[in-house]
């Protein structure tokens, strides 16, 4: 290796421990308010083992902002996913809220992050990634004990109802969209012998389009008891290097039910970056993509958390 490789590799190496460093210290915390005037909670528990083989779960918050006029209320949802430590399965450590206090999120942060995220401002700047892993941590109150996440998931989604003469752009749940299955999405790629995106874990390259292309795909409607259900997916692609995690890929198939938020939902990125440590059988994980296995909320089973 030459000279200047060296220093190019040195160099690369150094910058990314800078943001490492960086990102690890503007680690930020929302505390949840149950009694926060300006949103209302709807939250599930997850079981893991079915789909990735972890007895563990995965617990998940739909917060739903409360605005002053009643039109704007019911059209977003900002969803914090808390995923297990894949060594310890623990969800949950216990703190002192008093070390967080320089660190703290609060619920107009939160509204203005949404904002960014789902392209909300006609003056915004904005970045390809809408999706936080870790970069904002979430804490419950339980028992008078404070609690944070291990691992939190931050995303967001706007509720768009519209026919199909409409783009429904990426982070949008639209009920009014004709069904489309991962399949038939994949027979499609086929057609014009192109990679399918949503496999593109195993070779490690991607032509995908991700800034146009990218997009959540209702694929059924179904009912859950008394209530009707929609179960969705996401067409982007795999391309983050082996070191990071997929963070774009979020909670990449999910079922939604109105007034109820997300009740169930896979996370691929999350498992798939750990499948080493949990032996994650690979021919089950591609399964579970083809045939759009989901976790579903112990409640919507009849199960208790």
């Amino acid at each position: 290796m030459g000279q200047n490789a060296l220093i190019k590799s040195a160099f690369t190496f150094i910058s990314f421990l800078v943001l490492v460093s960086f990102s690890q210290a503007q680690e930020k915390y929302f505390v949840l308010n149950e009694e926060h005037s300006s949103y209302t909670i709807k939250s599930y528990t997850l079981d893991t083992e079915e789909l990735y083989a972890v007895n563990s779960q995965v617990e998940i918050f739909n917060i739903f902002p409360k605005f002053k006029t009643d039109t704007r209320n019911g059209r977003e949802i900002i969803l914090f996913s808390v995923l297990p430590d894949v060594e310890s399965l623990d969800l949950w450590e216990k703190i002192d809220l008093s070390d967080l206090a320089d660190d703290t999120l609060s619920f107009q942060d939160l509204l203005k992050l949404k904002q960014l995220s789902l392209y909300e401002l006609y003056s915004g700047t904005y970045n390809e990634n809408n999706k936080f892993l870790n970069e904002y941590k979430f804490v419950v109150k339980r028992h008078g004990e404070y609690y944070k996440a291990y691992n939190t998931l931050l995303q967001f989604f706007a509720l768009r109802d519209q026919p199909d003469m409409f783009n429904s752009v990426w982070g949008t749940i639209n009920k009014e969209q004709t069904p489309v299955t991962i399949n038939s999405m994949a027979e499609y790629y086929r057609g014009i012998k192109s990679d399918f995106p949503l496999e593109s874990y195993s070779d490690g390259y991607s032509s995908f389009d991700r800034l146009r292309d990218r997009r959540e795909f209702l694929s059924r409607k179904f009912i859950i008891g008394n209530s009707e259900a929609y179960q969705f997916w996401s067409l982007t692609d795999w391309h983050m290097p082996s070191h990071l995690y997929e963070v774009d890929r979020g909670i990449d198939r999910f079922v939604y039910i109105p007034e109820k938020g997300i009740v169930g939902g896979s996370f691929d990125f999350y498992f798939y970056y750990h499948r080493n440590i949990i032996k994650l059988d690979m021919v089950k994980f591609r399964n579970n993509i083809f045939d759009e296995k989901v976790m579903m909320a112990n409640s919507m089973l009849g199960r208790s958390d």
